[in-house]
């Protein structure tokens, strides 16, 4: 029976266990392992556990404070189990920074805090929240095009307005059957292409998903 000493158990580690007669010797027996693992990190909240999307480009990371018990040093955050730069205050506060790319669309993403291997396992999860602006549809440039049914060639028009979100749904809605592009270049433009196949009244709007989000007003063009 040996005792381990209590700065080996202060972090996680495997230790290698080994038995040597006294000498003279053939050597050590074969090793085994003894495991200590970091305890398992409880999460109780995080803030803020929502924000806006950021759909400017030059739009910052944002910071958030997790609160909990069991955390050691290493311990990370986790958005859908991607490690996100974190750092450690106590064993019952950590803060992490979401970046900037993971702000641009909205969606709901899974918090946990991991400690580090070997470790019973992640906490349980937090939900943090991202959540799209109602879109603005202000202009349509040009207001009208040429329609020849004997010289059909793909005709473009630009929107512009704001908070068009990335994952913003552009609703196109013409008098006959209809194909058509759209290219979204930031927050406040996008350019729809398409073939007209026929003369009429077309109308235009804009769309931004769920958590959030809404639709814009519709604007038409002949």
């Amino acid at each position: 029976r040996v005792a381990i000493m209590s700065e080996e158990l202060a972090r996680p580690n495997v230790l290698t266990v080994t038995v040597l007669n006294p000498s003279p010797t053939v050597g050590p027996s074969n090793a085994l392992s003894v495991i200590v693992n970091s305890p398992m990190p409880v999460l109780s909240t995080i803030s803020p556990a929502s924000t806006s999307a950021e759909l400017s480009s030059i739009a910052g990371s944002l910071s958030i404070t997790v609160t909990g018990s069991s955390f050691i040093g290493g311990a990370t955050v986790l958005l859908n189990n991607v490690e996100v730069p974190t750092q450690f205050l106590s064993p019952t506060l950590l803060t992490a920074i979401i970046p900037a790319s993971l702000l641009q669309a909205s969606g709901t993403f899974q918090v946990t805090v991991r400690n580090p291997e070997p470790s019973l396992g992640s906490s349980g999860p937090a939900s943090f929240v991202v959540i799209n602006p109602e879109p603005v549809l202000a202009t349509i440039d040009p207001g009208s095009v040429q329609f020849d049914a004997f010289r059909t060639v793909p005709v473009s028009i630009t929107l512009r307005g704001d908070n068009f979100a990335a994952n913003a749904i552009f609703d196109f809605q013409a008098p006959c059957g209809s194909v058509f592009v759209v290219d979204r270049f930031n927050a406040q433009t996008a350019v729809v292409t398409t073939t007209y196949l026929c003369a009429g009244t077309y109308r235009v709007r804009v769309a931004n998903p769920q958590p959030g989000g809404g639709i814009s007003q519709t604007l038409s063009f002949t």
